[in-house]
């Protein structure tokens, strides 16, 4: 169950930016409250029957067909007639803004959540010469924009696995609320990739709905989210098998799994990935995209500038 919330709930809150771990009792207006209600019914029917219900908190959402009385209807018709906006106060206040066509989007997304990301962050990052998941993109880190761009593709379950003892990924993954209920820990990364891949198979946490998993390196924060989008879309049509994205018939990474193949690479005596999906008999669907971004990934300074170039 989906139900729409709205960002008045933060109240008086001066932390900014909001985050969903904020406290929330300091609603100011009646719609907050009311709000403020709605999702506490839905922790009880959580608790109570298991349903899943989230409330998105929507943050003033603008477009066509919007109430006339609102800011930005309001903004549009002065600009166009040549007035003057009438600005109350010191003028100093600021809200968030939201286009309707990624409101849809969100919503949309809420109810697509079938699905499970292993971002993988214990690599050591070694031709890079420091921590590739820390480098600035997009605002944020490397890691933080991966996180992000895949909580808005619609992940129903998304988890870090990162190196035992690496502080610096974890402080980083404070600094973003990243749930640390959601944080895997590989204790043996020199081992490479696939050990941190086995760690997430190996964890219990995982949640019963999920069909099928993401498997998302850290050097690719450049990829396109329509990429990305077409990719899963994909891997829905294909249910029961592996899939792939391919560029000129090379595959390519994220790897998606359904579940049936996720539950048997926690004891698989496989070398890496690429060996053990060979041993499939369903083999792999390679999903054909046209992302320049497949063609390579981050791993040196001059990789990190062409994908900035590229993300730009």
């Amino acid at each position: 169950m989906t139900i729409a919330s709205s960002s008045s709930v933060y109240g008086v809150n001066s932390k900014v930016p909001f985050s969903e771990s904020d406290p929330i009792f300091s609603a100011i207006s009646p719609d907050a409250a009311s709000k403020l209600a709605c999702a506490a019914l839905g922790d009880v029917y959580h608790h109570l029957y298991g349903m899943d219900i989230a409330a998105l908190r929507f943050f003033t959402v603008y477009g066509p067909r919007q109430r006339p009385d609102l800011a930005i209807h309001k903004f549009a018709g002065l600009l166009a007639a040549g007035k003057p906006i009438p600005v109350f106060g010191d003028g100093s206040t600021a809200r968030d803004y939201t286009y309707v066509t990624d409101t849809v989007e969100g919503v949309m997304a809420c109810t697509r959540n079938d699905f499970g990301v292993i971002i993988l962050a214990a690599g050591a990052s070694s031709r890079m010469g420091q921590p590739k998941m820390l480098l600035p993109w997009g605002g944020t880190s490397v890691l933080g924009h991966l996180i992000g761009l895949w909580k808005a593709l619609g992940a129903g379950q998304i988890a870090a696995v990162s190196a035992t003892g690496d502080q610096a990924v974890s402080v980083e993954l404070d600094r973003l609320d990243f749930p640390r209920v959601n944080r895997v820990v590989n204790p043996m990364p020199a081992r490479g990739m696939f050990s941190s891949i086995q760690c997430a198979a190996l964890w219990g946490g995982w949640k019963d709905e999920l069909t099928h998993w993401a498997i998302v390196l850290g050097d690719q924060p450049h990829l396109r989210p329509d990429t990305l989008r077409a990719l899963l879309d994909f891997a829905r049509k294909q249910s029961s098998q592996v899939c792939q994205p391919s560029r000129r018939g090379r595959p390519r990474h994220p790897v998606v799994v359904p579940k049936t193949v996720f539950m048997k690479l926690k004891d698989s005596r496989a070398e890496n990935l690429k060996d053990f999906l060979q041993t499939l008999p369903s083999g792999v669907a390679l999903c054909e995209l046209d992302d320049p971004g497949l063609d390579f990934d981050v791993d040196t300074p001059a990789d990190y500038e062409q994908a900035l170039r590229l993300f730009q």
